[in-house]
């Protein structure tokens, strides 16, 4: 019998390639396991009334900054914050864009935003964008309690940096409508060294995390109450 020249072997599946935001981010750090059954798997989906208000408010200010719809009463509060960035517009004279998706490759080059693309290394959406000559304003809404962590904002002025080479500055803020204030980060692509270079090594092992299929699970307190992941053995109970 003669020995055919080639052999038909089954195709090698092609691992698919690492992409990241700051939600996976911060929930991986959360807990792996939390982080693979919802992120990746999308076995459960994460609800709470803290997150579904927050989306309300987003989608609310959104089409009050867009079309200039008036944001229900019970966000009376809020007003004051969409008329002064309004205001500071018209001031200006410059341009704005409204919950901008944008995106950008393992090189920092722009790409298009959209988890399908296999350029997307990494995924974002800045709440309020405003382009201002050289200089940006990157706004980002936030309904829950003042947490000063500036790595989403850096990631942000990234983006911008990303998509727009001809800006020079970037600032960043977070404003917390809960408590009528706001906390700001400045950045130029130089300052933004330094966050990447602690960060990068977590990316890598965030990755091979995935290439493993390892996620571990991390018992903290929201376990008992607010971790959907119903199969792990940690729900409903937490780290107490």
């Amino acid at each position: 019998m003669s020995v055919p020249d080639t052999i038909d072997a089954p195709p090698i599946a092609k691992a698919k390639p690492f992409k990241w935001s700051f939600t996976k981010l911060k929930n991986f750090r959360t807990c792996p396991k939390r982080h693979y059954h919802c992120d990746i798997k999308k076995e459960f989906k994460e609800s709470s009334q803290h997150l579904d208000w927050g989306n309300t408010v987003h989608k609310a200010l959104e089409m009050r900054l867009e079309r200039g719809t008036q944001l229900p009463p019970v966000m009376d509060p809020y007003e004051p914050w969409a008329k002064k960035i309004l205001a500071g517009v018209k001031e200006l004279g410059a341009r704005i864009r409204i919950e901008q998706k944008l995106a950008f490759d393992k090189e920092f080059a722009p790409t298009e935003a959209d988890w399908k693309n296999p350029n997307a290394w990494f995924n974002a959406r800045i709440d309020v964008l405003i382009i201002d000559g050289d200089r940006a304003q990157a706004i980002d809404w936030k309904t829950g309690k003042v947490e000063p962590d500036s790595q989403q904002l850096a990631l942000s002025a990234q983006c911008v940096f990303s998509h727009y080479p001809n800006i020079k500055e970037v600032t960043a803020s977070y404003v917390w409508l809960k408590h009528d204030t706001s906390t700001r980060e400045v950045y130029t692509q130089a300052n933004l060294l330094s966050m990447w270079n602690g960060l990068l090594p977590e990316l890598k092992q965030i990755e091979a995390a995935e290439r493993a299929l390892d996620y571990p699970p991390t018992p903290n307190g929201l376990c008992r109450e607010y971790c959907p992941v119903k199969s792990c053995p940690y729900h409903g109970k937490g780290a107490y």
